[in-house]
């Protein structure tokens, strides 16, 4: 048996090659934040309060700068996907 990694794949539709795209940047972009949260609510349970609201803080401002910083074109996006599935 034979395989080499990757798979070539050679007639991905467009639409299939943007939605990969974006949804990897999305993924990278939306992990941030949640790292952030994540330790917040960590340091919160321990008892540490200001670093808490700190990093509270530093969330919900890099989750609403997050389509800002990095924006993915899910409009464009969706409606390439709905001509592959319905053309």
């Amino acid at each position: 048996m034979n395989i080499s990694y990757p798979v070539p794949i050679d007639n991905v539709s467009p639409a299939l090659e943007q939605l990969g795209h974006e949804t990897v940047k999305a993924t990278v972009f939306f992990l941030i934040p949640a790292e952030l949260l994540y330790f917040s609510i960590y340091f919160h349970r321990k008892g540490l309060n200001k670093l808490h609201r700190y990093l509270s803080i530093l969330s919900l401002i890099s989750l609403w700068g997050a389509p800002l910083i990095a924006p993915v074109s899910w409009y464009v996006t969706i409606m390439n996907f709905n001509e592959l599935l319905f053309p």
